[in-house]
Formats: C-alpha cells, sequence, structure tokens
C-alpha cells in the first residue's frame, strides 16, 4: 500500500512539473501603425523541449510512469518531450551527485521517501 502512495505522490508531481512546459500565451495583438493598419506580427514556431526523468523505481511498478511518459509524449502537440531513464536505485543516488555537481541533473527524478 505504501508503494503505491508512493507512486501517486510522484505521478502528482510529475504531472505538474509537466503542467508548468505549456506554452505562454499569445502575445497580445500589435499596435496600429500610423496609416491605421495593424503592424504585421513575426510569429515563431515554438521550440522543442526536452525534460529528462531519472526514474529509480524497479519493476512492476515503473511501468506506471513509463505509461505516463509514453501517453504524454504520444498526446502533446507542444513540441514537449520527456526523455525518462530508468535507473536502479544505487546507480540513481551516485549518479544524481555527479551530475548536479557537474551541471548536468536531470529535470526531473524519482526519490525513496524515508518513513
Amino acid at each position: 500500500m505504501k508503494t503505491i502512495k508512493n507512486i501517486i505522490a510522484v505521478s502528482i508531481v510529475l504531472s505538474i512539473l509537466l503542467l508548468g512546459c505549456q506554452p505562454a500565451s499569445p502575445p497580445a495583438p500589435a499596435a496600429p501603425t500610423q496609416a491605421g493598419a495593424p503592424a504585421a506580427q513575426v510569429t515563431e514556431a515554438p521550440q522543442p523541449v526536452t525534460i529528462t526523468f531519472w526514474d529509480g523505481v524497479g519493476a512492476p511498478e515503473n511501468e506506471v510512469f513509463t505509461k505516463l511518459v509514453t501517453q504524454f509524449n504520444e498526446t502533446n502537440p507542444d513540441g514537449i518531450t520527456v526523455n525518462e531513464v530508468m535507473l536502479d536505485w544505487g546507480t540513481l543516488y551516485s549518479k544524481i551527485l555527479l551530475d548536479y555537481k557537474a551541471g548536468n541533473a536531470p529535470d526531473v527524478t524519482t526519490l525513496q521517501m524515508t518513513s
């Protein structure tokens, strides 16, 4: 039961982080030029965004995260992709310390909760 609560908690956090990646609202209309016609707007295509997600949760619980990531990647129209990297806990904890110090930490990671 505790594992299910942990999965739900991490899923909520991941969802909140992914919602924060939604594109900003469209820019306000351009002010009219002296002739009274609106100035031409230059719209740029949104740049693709990749979110790195380190998953230390082992089988079978990690299947939930993998399904969520796959569903998000398949249905997101905004050019945001989540790259899930599955690691065992020992590797994750060693790697995150080194990568954080080197400036290469993941955008999102799972961590174990102690009671």
